[in-house]
């Protein structure tokens, strides 16, 4: 729970840059990828899950785990964000 807090300012971040690059992209002809937001929307559920079990069941874990784990919900937010369909 240390890292949460760190790890906020990272995951609005990668929330809002990939609300600008769908915006930019919502006015442009390139194509959205259905795959990376697939992607981004597995990788997110997954670490999620992952993170949740973790918590009811306290498994002892490495110290670069947390970071890493914020690290690729902000990653994944991003691809699911940045790739969303232009006409919701």
């Amino acid at each position: 729970m240390g890292w949460l807090l760190p790890g906020i300012p990272l995951v609005m971040a990668a929330y809002s840059d990939g609300q600008f690059v769908r915006e930019i992209r919502k006015y442009s002809v390139v194509a959205q990828s259905p795959i990376r937001h697939s992607l981004g929307v597995r990788v997110l559920w997954t670490v999620l899950v992952g993170l949740a079990v973790w918590m009811i069941v306290p498994l002892p874990m490495p110290s670069l785990l947390p970071p890493l784990l914020i690290v690729s919900i902000s990653y994944a937010l991003w691809l699911w964000v940045s790739n969303l369909q232009k006409r919701l």
